[in-house]
């Protein structure tokens, strides 16, 4: 099945399975991928924020989470990577706020 046919679920439920053997190339190739044909996919530039995250990739991350964040600013799990990313780069008080915004949220 050519690429252009796959979802962008689709490509989201790949990358998550080559995220969780390890496989962090990998799964950003696959992401990347997915949003270069589904630009707007939230899902995916998160996926793209935890693998950059997971690398230890602190500014990637953090920008595929801004990126995530411009398209849902209320999204539960990119909330909660900025603010994960944020600790990492010693921003307490911005991780504080993302964080609390997910409270805030009733999450």
């Amino acid at each position: 099945m050519s690429e252009a046919f796959l979802s962008s679920d689709d490509f989201d439920e790949q990358a998550h399975q080559l995220y969780n053997e390890g496989r962090y190339d990998e799964a950003l190739t696959v992401l990347k991928e997915g949003i270069a044909l589904y630009p707007h996919a939230v899902e995916l530039h998160i996926g793209k924020a935890y693998a950059h995250l997971a690398r230890e990739e602190y500014a990637w991350s953090r920008r595929s989470f801004d990126n995530a964040l411009g398209l849902d600013p209320d999204h539960e799990d990119g909330l909660a990577g900025v603010g994960e990313t944020l600790l990492k780069l010693g921003d307490r008080d911005g991780a504080m706020r993302a964080f609390e915004r997910i409270l805030q949220l009733g999450f």
